[in-house]
C-alpha cells in the first residue's frame, strides 16, 4: 500500500489554522506524516510555541476521513486512561472540519518480521487485554460493527475472479459458520494492528514500550478480533501459521479461549476487505497470507 498524497498546512481553511494555533501558538514547524490509511485525513507534525511537539488530524466532516477522527476521538474520551495511546490534546468542529490535537511519541514502527524482537515485545504488551469496567454507549460493538462487513466480504467472495472453487469455499465457509455474537465482550479493541499503528518507545526496555496511534477502528469486543488481526499481520511479514499459533497458545490465554469458528471468520474477513499488504516489509497480501493460515487451519495443504 503506497503512501497517499500529502495535504499540507497551506492547504488547511484558514479558520481551521486558526483554532490550531490559539492551542498550539506560533508554528515553528509544519511537517506532513506519510500515511496509509483509506481516510482522507490530512495528518501533519506541528511544533507550536506554546504545546510543543503534536500530531494534527483533520478532515472534511463530510468526507469519510471526519468520520474516522469522529470515531477516534469518540473512543479517546470514553477511556482516556485506558488507551496504550498518545493523549488527546484538544478536538473541535471548524469550518465543517474535524480537528484533532495528538501528544508527538518519540519512537518507531515496529519490525514484525520473523526474527524481529519486537514481536515478543507486543504480544507480552498488555495491548490485548484492555477490559473496562463500564462500556459507553457512544463507541461501536464489534458484533455490530463487523456485521456489515461480513456481509460485504460475502459479495466480494462470490464476485472474485482470482480464486479458485476451493479458495472461494473456504473463505464463504468461514464468513457463514462466523456467529457475530462470539465477538461480543467488554474489552476495548483497535481493529487494525498493523506495523503502522504500531510504535515502540525510544527506550523500549523502560515502562510499557507499545503505543498504538490511530483509533479510528476503536470498538468494545473479545480480545480475539485484535489478537487474529495481528496474527494475520505476522502471516503477511512471512511468519508461518504453525509458528503464529504456538506464540499465541504459548502467550494469549484469550487466544485458547476463542472459538475456532470466530477465528476463521475474522482472518476471512481481513483477507477479504485489505486490498494490499499492511506496511513496508510485507512478503504477502492479507488475502494470500489468510488463505495459507486457514488451509494450515483445516489441514489442506
Amino acid at each position: 500500500m503506497t503512501a497517499r498524497q500529502q495535504r499540507t498546512w497551506e492547504q488547511l481553511p484558514g479558520p481551521v489554522q486558526e483554532a490550531v494555533q490559539r492551542y498550539t501558538g506560533p508554528l515553528t514547524s509544519r511537517d506532513p506524516v506519510p500515511t496509509t490509511g483509506t481516510h482522507s485525513v490530512v495528518v501533519l507534525h506541528l511544533d507550536g510555541a506554546a504545546s510543543g511537539p503534536v500530531i494534527l488530524k483533520a478532515a472534511p466532516c463530510e468526507e469519510d476521513g471526519g468520520a474516522a477522527i469522529a470515531r477516534e476521538q469518540t473512543i479517546h474520551v470514553a477511556h482516556e486512561h485506558a488507551l496504550p495511546a498518545p493523549a488527546l490534546r484538544w478536538r473541535g468542529q471548524v469550518a465543517d472540519w474535524r480537528v484533532s490535537l495528538f501528544t508527538h511519541v518519540p519512537g518507531r514502527l515496529a519490525v514484525l518480521a520473523p526474527g524481529g524482537e519486537d514481536v515478543m515485545r507486543v504480544l507480552n504488551s498488555q495491548i490485548f487485554d484492555l477490559r473496562v469496567a463500564v462500556c459507553r454507549e457512544a463507541v461501536r460493538r464489534a458484533e455490530v460493527a463487523l456485521s456489515p462487513v461480513r456481509d460485504d466480504c460475502l459479495t466480494i467472495v462470490d464476485a472474485a475472479g482470482d480464486l479458485d472453487a476451493g479458495e472461494r469455499d473456504l473463505l464463504r465457509r468461514a464468513l457463514l459458520d462466523f456467529d457475530l455474537n462470539t465477538v461480543e465482550g467488554d474489552a476495548i479493541v483497535h481493529g487494525d494492528l498493523t506495523t503502522r499503528h504500531i510504535l515502540i518507545a525510544e527506550n523500549a526496555e523502560d515502562g510499557n514500550p507499545v503505543t498504538l496511534v490511530d483509533w479510528s477502528g476503536g470498538m468494545y469486543g473479545d480480545p480475539c478480533v485484535d489478537i487474529t488481526g495481528f496474527a494475520l499481520h505476522l502471516g503477511e511479514m512471512g511468519h508461518a501459521p504453525n509458528c503464529v499459533e504456538m506464540l499465541l497458545l504459548d502467550r494469549l490465554p484469550a487466544w485458547k479461549a476463542a472459538p475456532p469458528a470466530t477465528v476463521d471468520g475474522l482472518i476471512a474477513m481481513r483477507a477479504l476487505t485489505v486490498t494490499a499488504s499492511a506496511g513496508p516489509g510485507c512478503l504477502f497480501t492479507p488475502l494470500e497470507a489468510g488463505l495459507a493460515w486457514l488451509r494450515y487451519r483445516h489441514r489442506l495443504d
